[in-house]
């Protein structure tokens, strides 16, 4: 395993060391960095330095914003694709999770992203993060802003107004869960 160097944002190191807290671990279908050695490099990781359990959770159907926006894709087949590459990302996790001790495989949920959205926290983080985005004009730039930004690498093509405001959507679904 390979060391790798974080920033901490939100706790010390001394606390995850302490297992203060639950892991989280949420899978970007969009992020090259989430190859199988790395992902069983987090997975291993975490089981250390996790309170208790561990919830693993696959960004499908959230990334069909991406599709539908960046990749041209209709509602259906941008929601069809974010699927399937979910379905190849849960075998993968699948997989990790089997070749762990029995013990150890009891301590990690793992869900897609419909499944996360289907409960009460998430609808309670969402309402207020949602009410503060259209009431709070500082907050919205600042979420425009990290769309711009994740969209600097795309340099032939120009996002309208509504592309942005939808690309928006993607960056504040994503904060719900925490």
């Amino acid at each position: 395993m390979v060391t790798r160097t974080i920033k901490i944002i939100g706790t010390t190191q001394e606390e995850i060391n302490a297992r203060k807290f639950n892991i989280f671990i949420g899978i970007s279908l969009g992020n090259k960095w989430f190859t199988e050695e790395h992902i069983r490099e987090y997975v291993v990781w975490s089981l250390d330095k996790t309170k208790k359990d561990i919830l693993i959770f696959v960004a499908d159907k959230l990334h069909a914003i991406n599709y539908r926006i960046k990749d041209y894709y209709n509602e259906t087949n941008a929601i069809r694709r974010a699927l399937r590459v979910g379905d190849k990302y849960l075998s993968l996790i699948q997989e990790i999770i089997k070749s762990l001790p029995k013990e150890k495989q009891k301590l990690i949920s793992v869900l897609r992203w419909e499944e996360l959205i289907n409960t009460k926290h998430y609808y309670e983080h969402m309402k207020i993060i949602y009410e503060e985005f259209n009431k709070n004009p500082e907050f919205k730039r600042f979420v425009f802003k990290i769309v711009r930004n994740n969209l600097r690498s795309i340099k032939d093509r120009k996002f309208s107004k509504e592309e942005i405001k939808g690309l928006a959507q993607y960056v504040l679904d994503e904060y719900g869960p925490k």
